[in-house]
């Protein structure tokens, strides 16, 4: 069936994002190596578990303002319950405050997001945007870059699971799944959603770090062989264009390279 509907995700496909996380991450991990001294662990070390627990409170409670910050204020906790260190109160709000400074008052569009926005909605295409996070904030984000007016439909949902994206297609009972094409970054809230819900994916490389970029081409890898019909990796937005037009090309050296 033909692509009607296009659903993109917001922070780090449409918007840059990333790089805001930057410096609150790194402040919250010296303050926590300072206050655990010598037994301190490695930043990379204490950045995997605080994203560990990040994606554990979201499972449990959804994204909302604060869980970033609690998500390090937990990290902080559970390295002094593990090495027997008391948790000193300074330290915890000190945390929490460098931690909530990710929210910052000017985000800017990808280069090509544009562009691309206005060739699909010129062609007809129902363009809908599937992000992750609080209303106030991923509102805020999409006003201030002026994304609205090229959406019909926004969907800010505080999880971005299976579940949900099944939810959304039972919600919409006339957007099918097969017409259906879905726009992302992340494996575990795009990928995976969409692909157990049988939804096409585009999976969207952005190359935060070099962990991120080798671990998206394994993953690539694996699901050209097994989903080669429904999963389509993608280095630019402006691919999103050759895939409603039946031109795209996988790029081989982005994959295997």
């Amino acid at each position: 069936m033909k692509i009607k509907t296009i659903l993109f995700d917001l922070d780090d496909t449409l918007i840059v994002d990333a790089c805001n996380y930057n410096t609150p991450e790194l402040v919250c991990s010296l303050l926590i190596m300072q206050d655990l001294g010598r037994m301190a662990p490695r930043a990379f070390h204490i950045l995997a578990r605080q994203k560990t627990m990040l994606e554990e409170l979201i499972l449990q409670a959804g994204f909302y303002e604060s869980v970033f910050p609690q998500s390090f204020l937990k990290t902080y906790y559970n390295y002094c319950e593990e090495l027997n260190i008391k948790p000193n109160t300074k330290i915890a709000g000190a945390i929490v405050e460098a931690a909530a400074k990710y929210f910052v008052e000017k985000y800017f569009l990808y280069p090509e997001a544009e562009q691309v926005l206005t060739r699909l909605k010129r062609d007809g295409y129902d363009l809908q945007i599937f992000t992750l996070g609080a209303p106030t904030i991923q509102n805020y984000k999409i006003d201030s870059v002026g994304l609205r007016p090229y959406f019909n439909k926004i969907n800010i949902v505080e999880k971005k699971t299976t579940s949900r994206l099944k939810q959304y297609l039972d919600e919409n009972p006339n957007t099918k799944s097969n017409s259906i094409l879905y726009v992302g970054n992340s494996y575990n809230h795009d990928v995976l959603p969409a692909l157990e819900n049988k939804i096409k994916i585009a999976h969207l490389y952005r190359h935060e770090s070099r962990y991120v970029y080798h671990h998206d081409k394994l993953i690539a890898q694996e699901h050209l062989q097994t989903d080669s019909k429904k999963y389509f990796p993608i280095a630019s937005l402006h691919e999103v264009i050759d895939l409603v037009e039946n031109k795209y090309i996988p790029k081989m050296d982005l994959i295997h390279g």
